[in-house]
C-alpha cells in the first residue's frame, strides 16, 4: 500500500516482482502521521510496517516477516541502522521507552491494535509514533516482541532527528503518567518543572 502525500516516486519492476501490484492511495499533504492513518484505514494485513521514501529494507526484513507472519503479536520492533549514527537496537525493557524512542523502520505493528488505538494522534506532529509505542508497549497485556536482526537503513536528517515535538515534551509527564503510573508521571513533572526553571520556557528551547 503506497501512500501519497506529496510527490509520487517511481516504482521499479524489482518492487513489484518482489512485493505484487501496489494499491496507491493519494492523500492532501496533512503530515506524515495522517498519511499513515490512511494506510491504517486501507491496510488489509496481520501486520503494518510504516516506510518512508528514503528508507532501505535490509535482507533481514525478510526473515523476521517469516519469523512474524502467523505469530500473535501486538508490537514487534526489529534493530535499524541510522547513518553516520551506527545500530539502534529496541530494549526489552518495557520502560526504556521513556527516555529512547524506537525506530519506526523496524517496528511491525498488529494493524487490529492500531485501528484499536485509533491510529497515530496527530496532534503530536513528529512524535505521535513515541506516544503510540508508549501506550502499546507500557500495557501490560500486550504482547511485545523484540528481535536481534537488522531489518532497515535510514538518513540521519528526518524530522524527528532535527525538529522537537513540543506539544508531545508539554504533555510528556501526563503521557508517562498515563502507561507507567504517577509516581513516574510525577517524577518527569518536576523534572521538567526544574529544567524550566535552569533553561527556560520549554517553547524557547524547542
Amino acid at each position: 500500500l503506497l501512500v501519497l502525500s506529496g510527490v509520487r516516486p517511481e516504482i521499479d519492476e524489482t518492487a513489484v516482482a518482489r512485493f505484487g501490484t501496489f494499491m496507491v492511495v493519494s492523500t492532501p499533504p496533512r503530515g506524515v502521521y495522517s498519511a499513515y492513518n490512511v494506510g491504517i484505514a486501507r491496510a488489509g494485513g496481520r501486520y503494518a510496517l510504516f516506510f518512508g521514501i528514503d528508507d532501505i529494507a535490509l535482507p533481514g526484513m525478510d526473515t523476521v516477516i517469516a519469523k512474524i507472519e502467523w505469530q500473535q503479536y501486538d508490537i514487534y520492533a526489529a534493530p535499524c541502522y541510522m547513518q553516520g549514527k551506527g545500530l539502534r537496537n529496541p530494549s526489552s525493557n518495557r520502560h526504556s521507552l521513556i527516555k529512547t524512542n524506537w525506530c519506526q523502520q523496524g517496528i511491525f505493528y498488529a494493524t487490529a491494535k492500531l485501528s484499536e488505538r485509533g491510529g497515530f494522534d496527530t496532534q503530536y506532529p513528529i512524535q505521535a509514533d513515541h506516544k503510540l509505542n508508549i501506550d502499546i508497549v507500557a500495557d501490560a497485556s500486550s504482547r511485545v516482541g523484540i528481535d536481534g536482526e537488522p531489518v532497515a537503513y535510514f538518513s540521519f536528517g528526518g524530522v524527528s532527528s532535527v525538529r522537537h515535538d513540543l506539544n508531545f515534551i508539554r504533555e510528556f509527564p501526563a503521557i508517562v503518567s498515563a502507561a507507567y503510573g504517577w509516581r513516574l508521571g510525577l517524577y518527569w513533572k518536576w523534572r521538567q518543572r526544574l529544567s524550566v526553571l535552569l533553561r527556560g520556557p520549554l517553547q524557547t528551547r524547542y
